[in-house]
């Protein structure tokens, strides 16, 4: 999923005392998770554009389809959490403790060189 690619590519390191837990309602803080599809189709429409600026640029957005505010909020709001906090018990997404170790190559003291580079690995 979308998260677990981002813990990658932020260097995602568990606590040695850390347990996996599986989250509470993933599909509702996340929007997806494995095995809990809403049909049994897993694929999105891959002409599907919402409607709005979207649209009108004539661009796509397969995955918009299963987005909503409240998917949107939960993403956001978990994300936030791991970056500032790592994964604690009842912050975010689960209760497996870890933190992100991601260091940029670029120069730090350049917003712009660091901002790419993150942008190239999510």
């Amino acid at each position: 999923t979308k998260v677990l690619s981002f813990m990658r590519s932020m260097e995602f390191k568990r606590s040695l005392t850390g347990k996996l837990y599986t989250p509470i309602f993933p599909r509702f803080s996340m929007g997806q998770f494995a095995y809990d599809n809403p049909t049994v189709f897993g694929f999105f429409r891959p002409n599907y554009s919402p409607s709005g600026p979207l649209s009108q640029a004539s661009l796509v957005s397969p995955e918009s389809q299963i987005l909503d505010m409240g998917t949107l909020i939960g993403m956001s709001k978990g994300l936030y959490n791991l970056v500032n906090h790592g994964l604690e018990p009842n912050r975010g997404w689960g209760r497996y403790n870890g933190y992100l170790t991601f260091s940029p190559v670029s120069d730090p003291e350049s917003a712009e060189d660091v901002v790419d580079e993150v942008a190239t690995l999510i």
